[in-house]
C-alpha cells in the first residue's frame, strides 16, 4: 500500500478504492493502475487518471496478488476486491470492506515509521515527494502533474491535453527509488511470521 502511495503520488482515498482489475499488467511499455479520483465536483461526474507502473512498484504488486494478498486475509485475491481491503476485525465484522484512514494512520506512524527510523511524515506527503522527484528528474512540470492529477494547471486547457503513454512512463522510469525487489514468501531465506501477531498490526 505504501509502495502505491508513494510511487503514483496518491490520496488516501483513492488508493483505498483501488481494485484487483484495477491493475492493468498487460499495458507497455509500463503496466498501468486506473484510480478514481479523490477529489471532484458534484457535477463533474466518476473522474479517474491511469498513472503509469513504475517497474519497482510492478514489482510489489505482483508479489502482493500472487502471495502477499493470500497470505494477510486467508484467500486468494478476486478481481472485483479492494486492492488492499481492511484489516480492522472491527470494520470486517460491520461488513466493510475499504480501509479506514484511521486504522492505516495508526500502524503507520505508531508502529512502521520508527520501525523503519524514520521522522513523523503524513501519508499525503507521498504526493509531494514523487512529484518532487519526477520533477527533478527532468519531467516537465504539466507532465509531472499529469501523473498525480486529473487537473493539470488550465481547467480548459486540461479538456483538450492528452500526453502521450510513452511521454508518462518516461517521466515515471526517471525516478530511481532504490527499492528492493519483495522477498518471495516461498523462500527458505523469509522469516517465519506468526499468523496471531500479523494480525496485530
Amino acid at each position: 500500500m505504501y509502495c502505491v502511495y508513494f510511487l503514483t503520488g496518491s490520496r488516501f482515498a483513492e488508493v483505498t478504492k483501488i481494485r484487483v482489475r484495477d491493475y492493468i499488467r498487460n499495458r507497455k511499455p509500463l503496466a498501468q493502475l486506473t484510480i478514481v479520483a479523490g477529489k471532484v465536483g458534484r457535477s463533474k461526474g466518476v473522474r479517474y487518471r491511469t498513472p503509469p507502473v513504475h517497474p519497482i512498484l510492478g514489482n510489489w504488486l505482483d508479489w502482493w496478488l500472487a502471495e502477499g494478498f493470500e497470505f494477510t486475509h486467508l484467500r486468494a485475491p478476486q478481481p472485483g476486491d479492494p486492492l488492499f481491503p481492511t484489516l480492522s476485525p472491527r470494520r470486517q465484522k460491520r461488513g466493510e470492506i475499504l480501509c479506514s484512514h484511521g486504522e492505516v494512520y495508526k500502524r503507520w506512524a505508531r508502529h512502521h515509521l520508527p520501525a523503519c527510523e524514520l521522522r513523523h511524515r503524513r501519508l499525503h506527503d507521498a504526493r509531494m515527494t514523487l512529484l518532487s522527484l519526477v520533477r527533478s528528474s527532468a519531467a516537465a512540470q504539466d507532465v509531472a502533474r499529469a501523473i498525480t492529477h486529473t487537473v493539470i494547471a488550465d481547467k480548459v486547457l486540461d479538456a483538450y491535453t492528452t500526453f502521450e503513454w510513452e511521454a508518462l512512463c518516461k517521466a515515471v522510469q526517471a525516478v530511481d527509488w532504490k527499492q528492493p525487489k519483495p522477498p518471495s514468501l516461498n523462500s527458505e531465506s523469509h522469516p517465519v511470521i506468526d499468523l496471531a501477531s500479523r494480525r496485530g498490526g
